[in-house]
């Protein structure tokens, strides 16, 4: 008999924090200190979500893009140094609706466009770390789409069905290309139509209780 092993994978920033009190403030430190003109907050808002090393060439001025390692290693600086300053905490209902995921029977991954470092030190000042089986980034998996490393997560962990849950299109591109139902979350950074192939959306975390309370039907097409 083949084991069903369920899992629900979470993008990190824009699902389970708010990361503009921590990214914004952090790209406008990183301008100032290069000396250059600080984009808006909609520009900086709208990058996230994606790699670092393609966020970059999408806000820095063309001919100032030798300054990518630079921005690099003091962007990390200043988003840690923010954490610890401003204490920021999950979305509401994040730890209990996790907990009741994890009940359900499910294990639950963390897969982020973020940098090694960053899903290392966000989940755990959230105190969301003992809530997670394992975390994965593009930080680990150089080159590599969301995609792809939630393909890698799948087969490593031998996951046969589950949800792809996170606020932006390369969620659900991950979780159509990898044969999980998706979830688009609109709290976060990514525009309505971002989430237009999704199987549910939804307006709150603890909105998920309800769609995994289903455990297992098959939800209605969007």
């Amino acid at each position: 008999m083949m084991i069903m092993t369920k899992a629900a994978i979470f993008d990190l920033d824009g699902t389970l924090w708010d990361a503009t009190q921590v990214a914004l403030p952090a790209f406008r430190e990183v301008f100032a200190a290069l000396c250059l003109p600080i984009p808006t907050d909609s520009v900086l808002s709208e990058t996230l979500g994606y790699p670092l090393h393609e966020i970059w060439p999408m806000i820095l001025p063309k001919d100032r893009l030798n300054l990518m390692p630079q921005a690099n290693e003091m962007m990390a600086e200043k988003e840690l140094r923010i954490l610890h300053e401003t204490n920021p905490r999950p979305f509401p209902g994040v730890e209990d609706t996790l907990k009741y995921i994890r009940a359900l029977g499910y294990k639950t991954y963390i897969c982020s466009n973020c940098d090694a470092d960053y899903l290392k030190f966000v989940p755990d000042h959230l105190g969301l770390s003992a809530l997670f089986d394992a975390r994965y980034c593009a930080g680990q998996f150089h080159n590599l789409t969301k995609t792809e490393i939630v393909a890698i997560i799948k087969t490593r962990h031998g996951i046969t069905e589950g949800y792809m849950i996170g606020d932006r299109f390369h969620d659900m591109q991950a979780g159509k290309a990898n044969s999980l139902f998706s979830i688009g979350c609109t709290f976060g950074t990514g525009r309505p139509e971002e989430l237009q192939g999704a199987n549910y959306v939804i307006t709150s975390f603890p909105a998920l209780v309800d769609i995994f309370a289903l455990d297992g039907q098959v939800p209605t097409d969007k």
